[in-house]
């Protein structure tokens, strides 16, 4: 009986774990990347308000239009 035991614990659990850690893996690396993609947009902002970056409204129409 407790050879069923340890056998449905192998063949169910560790598939169980390693699914549990691979999608808190996912979970935090997305997480870091949309911080970190957040982050370097509000950088963005912030350099244009202080003057360090500026767009062109027209240069950026162009670039639209052209599909660059």
């Amino acid at each position: 009986m407790n050879d069923n035991g340890s056998f449905l614990l192998i063949n169910a659990g560790a598939p169980f774990l390693m699914g549990m850690a691979v999608g808190y893996f996912t979970k935090k690396t997305l997480k870091i990347g949309l911080f970190l993609l957040g982050l370097s947009i509000v950088a963005l902002f912030v350099a244009g308000y202080y003057g360090l970056i500026t767009v062109s409204g027209s240069d950026l129409t162009h670039a639209v239009e052209k599909g660059s």
